[in-house]
């Protein structure tokens, strides 16, 4: 909600979400941030890793920046990635997310982790709902079984985006959410 946010969007000329992977790979992770400040081109995929980053850095450097980096794993992501993050004082922000604390440490550690509540089964419901059907509402062949799915999710966010990927692939019908949900 807060990325998303109005003022947000406007306060920031780039903003980025990246998803990471626990088998992430740096050259995925610079394209993928790339990819979200322009359009890319055959020129950047020919790009070495190196020069990826520079390219990164050269588009953020005296730009106001979001940068999000959702469900980091280890340490290695980071190290591979902060030197591409030009620090002008201006405001940009880098934010990072683990269950590991470790991994959050890290990253800053003389500032200590926030954490995160699970999400509600409301919030949840809503997450998988959104992600699924999209705009539309869930049919109501499908909603006990897409409750009981969400709970098995725990209030984990990833969790739920993977399983709803799942889903939104297939047709919508009632034995593979039950088979999801086993």
């Amino acid at each position: 909600k807060v990325y998303s946010d109005p003022f947000i969007v406007y306060h920031f000329h780039i903003r980025a979400w990246i998803c990471i992977s626990q088998a992430y790979k740096k050259r995925v992770l610079l394209l993928e941030i790339l990819s979200s400040i322009f359009e890319l081109n055959e020129e950047i995929y020919r790009m070495s890793d190196k020069k990826l980053g520079e390219e990164l850095y050269k588009r953020l450097k005296g730009r106001r920046y979001l940068i999000v980096l959702d469900d980091i794993w280890n340490v290695g992501v980071w190290d591979d990635l902060r030197r591409y993050f030009p620090n002008d004082n201006n405001g940009s922000r880098v934010i990072l997310t683990t269950q590991l604390t470790d991994v959050a440490l890290h990253a800053k550690p003389a500032s200590p982790p926030h954490y995160l509540r699970p999400l509600t089964e409301d919030e949840s419901w809503d997450l998988l709902e959104q992600k699924v059907f999209q705009n539309e509402s869930c049919p109501p062949e499908l909603l006990k079984i897409g409750q009981l799915i969400v709970k098995k999710c725990r209030g984990l966010p990833l969790a739920i985006v993977v399983v709803a990927g799942l889903l939104a692939k297939k047709e919508k019908k009632q034995d593979w959410w039950n088979q999801v949900a086993e």
